[in-house]
This record gives C-alpha cells, sequence and structure tokens, in this order.
C-alpha cells in the first residue's frame, strides 16, 4: 500500500471532525486478525463520544474503507464491544477509560482515546494537540497484543510510545 494518512492542516476547533476522519483513515493501515477469511466484512468505528460519533456519520453513510462498508455505533463501557475494529473512548474519566479498555480486552479492537492517560491505562494511540495542530501517539507493543498489524508508514506518522510512556 502507498497512501499515507494525509490530511489538510486544519485548526484544533475543527476537533471532532478531524478524529472522525483520522480514525478512519486509519483504518487503512491496520490489518485484523481474520481479515482475509472475511473481505467484506464492515469496519466498525464505535464511539463512546457522541459529538465524534456525528461528525464520523457526516462523512458519509455509505463510506468504504479497503473495500469494506464503513459503520458507525454508539456505546457504552457495558455494551458487547465484539462487532467494533475501532474504539474511540474521547474525554472520559479515569474509570470510563478502564472501564472500555477493560471491556476490549482480549480483543482485536483498535482503541483510541484523547492524552497520554488513555495510552498509560492501555489503550493503544491518543490523539493530542502540538502547535495548534492534531497529533497522535501510537504504542505498537499494545496493538501486537490485540494481534494488529499496524503499517509501517502509518508508525512513522506517529509518536511512537512504549509500555508505561508518555
Amino acid at each position: 500500500m502507498t497512501a499515507v494518512v494525509s490530511l489538510p492542516a486544519q485548526r484544533v476547533a475543527d476537533e471532532p471532525a478531524l478524529k472522525a476522519a483520522y480514525m478512519q483513515q486509519f483504518a487503512k493501515f491496520i490489518e485484523w486478525p481474520g481479515d482475509a477469511d472475511a473481505p467484506a466484512s464492515p469496519r466498525v468505528f464505535c464511539m463512546s463520544d457522541p459529538v465524534v460519533a456525528d461528525a464520523a456519520d457526516g462523512l458519509g453513510a455509505d463510506r468504504r474503507i479497503g473495500g469494506r462498508p464503513a459503520v458507525v455505533k454508539r456505546v457504552q463501557p457495558t455494551d458487547d464491544l465484539r462487532s467494533c475494529s475501532i474504539l474511540f473512548v474521547g474525554g472520559a474519566s479515569a474509570d470510563r477509560i478502564r472501564a472500555f479498555l477493560a471491556a476490549a480486552k482480549d480483543r482485536s479492537i483498535f482503541t483510541v482515546g484523547d492524552g497520554p492517560a488513555f495510552t498509560q491505562a492501555g489503550g493503544m494511540l491518543h490523539f493530542y494537540s502540538e502547535q495548534n495542530r492534531m497529533r497522535f501517539a501510537v504504542n505498537p507493543a499494545s496493538a501486537q497484543r490485540a494481534g494488529l498489524k499496524l503499517s509501517s508508514q502509518f508508525l512513522s506518522l506517529a509518536t511512537i510510545i512504549k509500555d508505561g510512556q508518555h
């Protein structure tokens, strides 16, 4: 694959739409177990933040990612997350982050959140702002433990963090 995650430079004021667009781009650079066995299965974007979920809906109901339909699902920590490909836990308390990550544990779900506390708690990627631009940091080891393969192109665009770092 020769594509890169490239989105126009935008101010943090467009944060929900930018996060939604980034997550859809991220899905192009992640390989989930069983992808080859179910090439038409949807990419399900599970969102705990209704504002980001609305922004993801606004990207297009018939959107496809790598030939797969993209579906947005609003979730709570007590919901069944088995169908999720990507789980976004936005602006949540430490307890809520832990509850979502516990529900996603031992599943091949790419977990995304806000700020370093999210990846410190075991999440795979967190968004942060630097010089009025949205950036992201990834913990590849966390993704690998979930059976996910992240492309080297994707990792080259991220700040790489290790377990215990922020």
